[in-house]
């Protein structure tokens, strides 16, 4: 009796694999070519609606076919799609005499019923668009570029855009970094190698902060300080006796403080005098800031104790100042000065209603709506002749 049932399940079970079996459409060769074109026919038409160029082949600068093959792959990274579908895009998007060198080639790839890949496609195309000795050429420029009299930007997008002709150049960001750095001027690679950056991104960045730094030391040479101060500002004008009055006017007290004090991280020499009206960084030490320099819309024009005049219109932002473990802000302008690396003047104490105690030599600080905190510094008896008594600036006339 048992033996009957279980014989009795078993062939039930049989039964309904066969049915299962037989409720399960096979797909013929004719099916799959089906499946295929209806797949092809989406693809297709996803890829339309991306709008790329089309490429003509007409009289084609090798970087300008390059770059059309680097925007078809980055589309083929938004849409899935085969190798086949790949050349298929690719090959729908020539035109003219681009379109008649496919017609002509196709076949030749073809041949043994081989089918044709995406990597095959290009490599065919580059044969006719990019040939080895353009190739050779392109690596000979990458390897021997230099900035030369290009800005820093426009030396960073030759560099790139040859760079694609030479991957094995640049596998590495360590590799990128110190082709890029090779190439700058000298006096920039003087000045950033000692950092040993180790990223592309921080050696172009550091750059172009020495050359704003640099391009800006350059125009004060260029002409007398009494000349830019006459053609350059404008009214209201200051009558002989206020400006001998404001010139001569003496520091009211200078502390300065370099063991709690770092700027954007760096520890700095730093000098809190409420004699200044503004506050500064030194065009050297600025290099060292993550920070870009930024033009002012007037020009400023530094009196110094020694009678002399210095122009200025660079300013970095929002720079960071800890000092005793307290994260504060300031805008430093750039100039040109060897004692201190920054100096802090009334805009930054009143900012954060700090008091200058020089008998005492602390300095008390009070941001709003935080505690309060106050260190020492070092109390300054006789001033360099290059430390700013006082600024007075003008809009220039537009």
């Amino acid at each position: 009796m048992l033996l009957a049932t279980f014989v009795g399940a078993l062939q039930n079970q049989t039964n309904r694999v066969e049915v299962t079996a037989q409720a399960t459409p096979t797909i013929g060769s004719g099916g799959r070519r089906e499946v295929t074109e209806t797949e092809d026919k989406h693809v297709l038409k996803d890829f339309k609606k991306l709008h790329l160029v089309a490429f003509k082949g007409t009289n084609v600068d090798p970087a300008v076919a390059t770059q059309w093959i680097s925007d078809l792959e980055k589309v083929y990274e938004v849409i899935r799609c085969t190798n086949a579908q790949k050349v298929m895009c690719a090959t729908f998007m020539l035109q003219g005499e681009a379109d008649q060198w496919w017609r002509m080639t196709k076949p030749i790839l073809e041949v043994g019923d081989r089918q044709i890949t995406w990597d095959g496609f290009k490599a065919a195309f580059d044969d006719k668009y990019f040939p080895p000795c353009v190739k050779k050429k392109k690596i000979f420029e990458f390897m021997h570029l230099t900035q030369g009299s290009q800005t820093v930007m426009m030396y960073k997008r030759k560099f790139e855009e040859l760079s694609r002709y030479a991957p094995h150049m640049v596998s590495t960001e360590e590799m990128k970094t110190r082709q890029f750095e090779k190439g700058l001027r000298v006096e920039i690679q003087k000045s950033i190698s000692p950092m040993q950056l180790k990223t592309y991104a921080e050696v172009v960045h550091k750059s172009q902060i020495y050359e704003a730094v640099e391009k800006n030391a350059t125009k004060d040479e260029e002409v007398e300080p009494e000349k830019k101060f006459k053609k350059s500002y404008a009214t209201p004008t200051p009558n002989k006796d206020n400006w001998k009055k404001f010139h001569k006017r003496k520091p009211q007290g200078t502390i300065n403080c370099k063991k709690y004090t770092e700027i954007s991280g760096i520890p700095a020499y730093v000098l809190f005098d409420s004699g200044s009206t503004h506050s500064f960084v030194s065009s050297t030490f600025a290099t060292k800031l993550n920070v870009v320099p930024k033009v002012l819309n007037y020009r400023l024009c530094v009196s110094t104790p020694s009678g002399g005049m210095i122009e200025t219109k660079l300013i970095c932002e929002g720079c960071d100042v800890e000092i005793m473990d307290r994260k504060l802000t300031a805008d430093l302008i750039l100039l040109e000065m060897k004692d201190f690396d920054v100096i802090l003047g009334m805009d930054w104490l009143a900012a954060y209603h700090a008091s200058v105690l020089c008998f005492e030599k602390r300095v008390i600080v009070r941001p709003v709506k935080e505690p309060e905190f106050e260190f020492s510094g070092m109390m300054i008896g006789t001033l360099p002749s290059v430390i700013i008594l006082v600024m007075q600036a003008r809009k220039l006339l537009r």
